[in-house]
């Protein structure tokens, strides 16, 4: 026969899943048959003198099995009553209705729980508390009815007492319920959450557990009437402790009240075995019923309380969240605004150093081409002068006199001095120029092979009047210990504007320790400034620029590249030097910026980025 292969790989996990299934109710039909054997003996040997028994465990604990891992365990159920009440109690029809009668009452309280609550723990809220007492008073009595007749019939009990048999079955089904199915319930509970103390309840518990079993010994063990003295401990309980503490210490209640009564202790202890029984039963249902009630509201209240306080907690974090975005946003802002503003007063002083340069650059490139003329002609003059005095030694008085008016000799030996000095001032104008049309580069927005030397120099030309010597400060030396460096692709005028920024940092650093400094200090130390090049790793070029200034606290070394940090006083520093330089240098330039400082012994700054942008880029 032909199956589709389709077909075969759905039927495949059915049948695994099918196999679980059988696995599962053999394992729990070998666990509950001991269990139920051990609880039948159990209830058996606190019998009262007719062989009434106060609560039947088992009923207890087969509602909870169901409620825990499904309905479909009647089927155990049945099988395990079947066998202990052939066993111990019933001959095999009795057997069979009784543990039939069992089994349908543990189904139909699970299925109205599933039904009506919804939850496998129907303890969580005091509404759910309520409908799963009710759902046992409600739907027991019939059974117990079938139950009560096939006692009689089956010769254990008499038609006479059939009401009074009926009655024990029924509230001793109900109050088995009642006691046995939380605890198990609530115990599963607590240990599938692996939460079973909090701080502080260890201690408590045993506390009201000593109270409840000092209040149960003096109530059925003494003769004190004081039993309902216990729902003290159980109210106590209900209100402090976890809901698996509560029903714990409801089965140590009930524990010590079936055992006192059944002995003949305590306030039930009556002639009569079924007063005894309704007293007892009534007791335990009602401390029972109040305790479970109460707990749910707590626990429901509990629970409530941390659902707010959660909720409040992801509100506060999504608030604090949302503040910091915002408040990251808005420095952003501020830091793109001040860059923005930077970089527009760089423009403009580079446009108009650029057009300064360019006024400058005509008029005195005129002047220093005509100097040469000029020295030529006036040498060329004087020589003539000479000539004629060589060769007319006596010319007439006049000129003679204008001769000793002009000075005729000083102007012959000053007047190619003078020239040779125009010479060398209009050279000086014209490196300044060439230095101030390095420093802009505003022809170069793009990524360009320059010299990375010419950049430093002008920049060093451009800061020449501080490190002059003045009255008020002493002389800065500049060191250069350049390597042989490539030409470097870069953004020249923003390059520049790093080592201007870093140089004026240097300076300003010199000048605070020089305030600190006698003028002996300062001769022993002079100030200096060394700049350093090299090629590292035959990718990248350093440029370390160093001084021996005051130094940087290694506390602020970390924030000297943050926005807006800045140690100078108010109106020298806007504290976004070093942040634009090191976004040049490390965004712009896929380079790196580092400090290295040492308080009091100096500064240096390591500006590294690599030859070639658009190779390293796309690697």
């Amino acid at each position: 026969m032909f199956f589709p292969k389709a077909l075969l790989k759905a039927r495949i996990p059915c049948v695994g899943e099918a196999r679980r299934r059988h696995r599962r109710l053999i394992i729990g039909f070998f666990i509950l048959l001991p269990v139920h054997f051990a609880l039948a003996k159990l209830a058996t040997a606190f019998t009262f003198p007719d062989g009434s028994a106060a609560i039947w465990p088992s009923s207890g604990v087969f509602v909870a099995t169901l409620l825990l891992f499904g309905r479909r365990f009647w089927v155990i159920l049945l099988l395990c009553d079947f066998i202990i009440n052939r066993v111990l109690f019933f001959q095999t029809p009795a057997s069979l209705i009784v543990a039939s009668l069992n089994a349908i009452d543990s189904f139909i309280i699970s299925t109205l729980v599933a039904r009506f609550i919804q939850r496998p723990y129907p303890f969580e809220r005091p509404q759910d508390a309520i409908k799963f007492i009710a759902s046992l008073f409600l739907f027991t009595p019939l059974t117990a009815l079938v139950g009560a007749a096939t006692q009689c019939a089956d010769g254990i009990s008499v038609w006479q007492n059939f009401q009074m048999v009926w009655l024990g079955w029924y509230v001793g089904t109900v109050v088995s319920m009642l006691i046995i199915s939380p605890a198990l319930l609530t115990l599963f509970k607590a240990y599938r959450s692996r939460q079973w103390w909090k701080a502080k309840q260890p201690g408590e518990f045993f506390l009201v557990l000593a109270l409840l079993i000092g209040i149960g010994c003096a109530a059925f063990w003494s003769n004190n009437p004081v039993e309902y003295m216990m729902v003290l401990p159980l109210l106590w309980a209900a209100f402090r402790l976890e809901q698996w503490q509560s029903t714990l210490l409801i089965l140590v209640m009930a524990a010590i009240a079936i055992f006192g009564t059944s002995k003949g202790f305590g306030s039930f202890a009556k002639d009569s075995v079924g007063t005894s029984l309704m007293l007892l039963q009534s007791f335990m249902s009602a401390l029972t019923i109040v305790t479970l009630i109460l707990s749910a509201a707590i626990h429901e209240n509990r629970t409530s309380s941390a659902q707010l306080e959660q909720a409040n907690n992801q509100l506060e974090l999504r608030v604090e969240q949302r503040t910091s975005e915002l408040m990251n946003t808005l420095q952003e802002l501020q830091i793109t605004q001040a860059q923005l503003i930077q970089k527009e007063k760089m423009s403009s002083l580079g446009q108009l150093v650029a057009g300064v340069a360019h006024e400058i650059n005509n008029p005195v490139n005129f002047i220093h081409g005509n100097l040469n003329h000029l020295q030529e002609y006036t040498q060329n003059l004087l020589d003539f002068v000479a000539l004629q005095q060589k060769y007319e030694p006596n010319p007439a008085p006049e000129i003679l006199a204008a001769a000793e008016e002009l000075d005729l000799e000083f102007l012959r030996s000053d007047l190619p001095k003078i020239l040779s000095s125009m010479k060398v001032g209009t050279q000086r104008i014209r490196e300044i120029v060439l230095s101030l049309r390095n420093f802009s580069r505003m022809d170069e927005a793009e990524f360009k092979a320059v010299d990375i030397h010419a950049g430093i120099d002008s920049t060093l030309m451009i800061l020449q009047h501080r490190f002059k010597a003045t009255s008020e400060r002493p002389e800065i030396e500049v060191i250069k210990n350049y390597g042989n460096l490539p030409l470097v692709e870069c953004y020249a005028g923003q390059l520049n504007q790093v080592f201007m920024n870093i140089l004026i940092n240097a300076i300003d650093a010199l000048e605070e320790r020089n305030a600190k400094r006698t003028e002996r200090e300062i001769q022993d130390d002079p100030n200096r400034i060394t700049i350093r090049t090299d090629v590292v790793n035959s990718t990248f070029i350093e440029i370390a620029i160093a001084d021996n200034g005051i130094g940087i606290p290694s506390h602020i070394q970390q924030r000297i590249f943050d926005p807006f940090f800045t140690t100078k006083p108010i109106g020298k520093g806007t504290g976004m030097g070093m942040s634009i330089s090191y976004q040049i240098v490390t965004e712009n330039h896929n380079g790196k910026l580092e400090c290295h400082s040492v308080p009091n012994k100096g500064t240096e700054l390591i500006v590294q980025i690599p030859l070639q942008q658009r190779v390293y880029s796309a690697a």
